[in-house]
């Protein structure tokens, strides 16, 4: 095993074991080692149907993410290289062939990563607003808890629409970059990659448990923080459409969906309570094919879509959770 690789496994394990001991210290859980692991890891969430879904699903996503992921690495390439192309046609400057300088290819890092977060706070809200496209996500929301693994909970489907999504944006800067920089590469901190190493900054690892950890009411401002994306989860009506951004909370800031929660507070998780629709969702089966069947009944007419704003439901209405 490499160094980068063991201090990255390290880094990451820290961050969990940090983030469980502050998580035990704020809460009511009974001071002893039971108690601790019975707060770490919940007996009650494991064993919940939804729970046990999600590790099922987390397997079988092993063999699913090699017919999405590869292709959608080459769908960014690809209209890299298409836009590339397209300048070298239409500037009149030849494009670079000097290697890239180490300020240049931090801006590139930086860029990237900022066109990529961008990128998926857009596709993210769309989610939410587009009605066939909130079928799909239906899946990643329909957990009732969080187990950690829940944050794999994600329909191969929407992951490969969201590769699509990323090759227009994230595709097109890359091609733009490629036209004034030869070959630029994005940097690795202590030889970790530069998005796992913002993943373990921002504790990406517990966004999908139940420790209520929180970045204070500053730096929130600037990053999603665990407690914050465990916010955009909850069932309650006022957090519907709120805390849609990856890494940074200048985007929901910006559109007006950041919304802070309160000190150490416990969320219900899930879809619409009014008809247990959640339950739709609790074999691996059903993960995979309701949503499909659900966007082909939507297309074919025989059903109404869900509103996807809480903003036009009558008062009183718990319409569905987003």
């Amino acid at each position: 095993m490499s160094p980068a690789l063991l201090l990255g496994v390290g880094l990451l394990a820290g961050s969990i074991i940090v983030s469980a001991i502050i998580s035990y210290r704020i809460s009511d859980a009974p001071r002893s080692w039971r108690g601790f692991w019975h707060h770490v890891l919940p007996p009650d969430s494991f064993r919940h149907p939804s729970g046990r879904a999600d590790i099922i699903f987390f397997i079988s996503r092993a063999l699913t993410n090699l017919v999405v992921v590869v292709p959608g690495a080459a769908f960014v390439f690809g209209v890299g290289a298409m836009v590339n192309r397209l300048l070298q046609h239409v500037m009149p400057l030849p494009p670079s062939t000097t290697a890239a300088t180490t300020g240049l290819l931090i801006l590139f890092s930086l860029t990237m990563m900022l066109i990529y977060d961008f990128s998926y706070f857009l596709f993210h809200f769309a989610l939410h607003r587009v009605p066939l496209l909130w079928e799909i996500h239906k899946v990643h929301h329909s957990a009732e808890v969080m187990v950690g693994l829940t944050k794999y909970r994600v329909h191969p489907l929407e992951t490969f629409i969201q590769h699509l999504w990323d090759a227009v944006f994230v595709g097109t800067v890359y091609g733009v970059w490629l036209f004034f920089a030869y070959d630029p590469v994005e940097l690795a901190v202590f030889g970790i990659d530069i998005y796992r190493f913002r993943n373990i900054l921002l504790l990406d690892v517990i966004r999908h448990t139940d420790y209520p950890i929180g970045f204070g009411p500053v730096v929130g401002k600037i990053f999603i923080s665990p407690h914050y994306h465990q916010l955009h989860h909850s069932a309650a009506r006022e957090h519907w459409d709120k805390n849609l951004g990856l890494g940074l909370a200048v985007w929901d800031w910006l559109f007006g969906t950041l919304m802070a929660p309160k000190p150490n507070e416990v969320f219900t998780y899930g879809l619409r309570l009014t008809d247990r629709e959640s339950q739709d969702y609790h074999a691996l089966w059903r993960l995979y094919t309701v949503a499909v069947i659900k966007m082909v009944r939507m297309a074919n007419g025989r059903r109404r879509p869900p509103v996807p704003s809480m903003n036009t439901l009558p008062p009183g209405d718990t319409g569905t959770s987003y």
